[in-house]
């Protein structure tokens, strides 16, 4: 007898993680959820998104990002925001160049990004980005991680005033282990002075059935900590409740 082919892997299909994937509920301004759908396709090339390939067509990815605000206190728990990201670039994980003593990657390309309202309440960007990261440390142990995104708006029309309250960037900042804690800051500053951080602590479910045994020993444990301007797409320009959320990330 022949033995069945097992079934393609998940990264057979060109599929990645490109932004965390979590949902997390918070309870500042009445009870809410903040969650987000976030992966990258790439069509030719190895499907393992840290290896390199073989040109510049195999380095090219297209995403899909979706961070959505929900409000669970109101009778009809509507949804309060969300944003939908595509987005089409070059990604290198490893150029093989360093700089200050770590590893540097590179991202660029165009993204949209807009609410899917209409009238009064429809909100949208264009933007063309670069994203150089810096990796310090062990990838099988403890890593620091800097990675700022710095974009150009090519249309803001329904927001032109958007700059004031994100700037032009957007700076990350991690620590983390594949096995342990990660802590990854965010911070935004707009042009008035105005602007964010978001705060994503994330410790694997699998380390947490050692001691407690649950039987979910997938994703993460996942706490957030929101402060500042322009939580929502549609809110750009309105100063956000102070959150803190507790919740579940599957991918990080």
């Amino acid at each position: 007898d022949v033995a069945p082919t097992p079934p393609p892997s998940r990264r057979e299909f060109g599929l990645s993680p490109h932004e965390p994937i979590y949902f997390a509920v918070g309870a500042s301004g009445g009870l809410n959820a903040r969650f987000q759908l976030s992966f990258k396709f790439r069509p030719i090339g190895p499907s393992d998104d840290s290896i390199a390939g073989r040109g510049f067509w195999e380095d090219v990815y297209a995403s899909y990002t979706q961070t959505s605000l929900w409000d669970l206190h109101s009778l009809s728990k509507p949804f309060t925001d969300s944003s939908y990201r595509p987005a089409l670039f070059y990604h290198r994980h490893d150029t093989g160049w360093s700089l200050l003593g770590g590893r540097l990657g590179f991202a660029g390309g165009f993204e949209h990004e807009s609410n899917g309202k209409g009238a009064a309440d429809s909100r949208s960007i264009n933007i063309l980005f670069a994203r150089p990261s810096l990796r310090w440390g062990d990838s099988d142990g403890w890593q620091f991680v800097a990675s700022p995104r710095l974009y150009w708006y090519l249309d803001k029309e329904e927001n032109d005033d958007i700059q004031r309250f994100r700037g032009y960037g957007d700076f990350l900042f991690a620590l983390e282990h594949p096995r342990s804690w990660k802590l990854a800051a965010t911070f935004r500053a707009g042009t008035s002075g105005k602007g964010s951080i978001l705060v994503d602590a994330s410790y694997p479910f699998a380390k947490i059935n050692d001691l407690f045994p649950l039987g979910l020993v997938h994703g993460y444990l996942h706490f957030q900590f929101f402060d500042g301007w322009g939580e929502s797409l549609l809110h750009y320009d309105e100063r956000a409740d102070t959150q803190f959320r507790l919740g579940f990330m599957a991918l990080r």
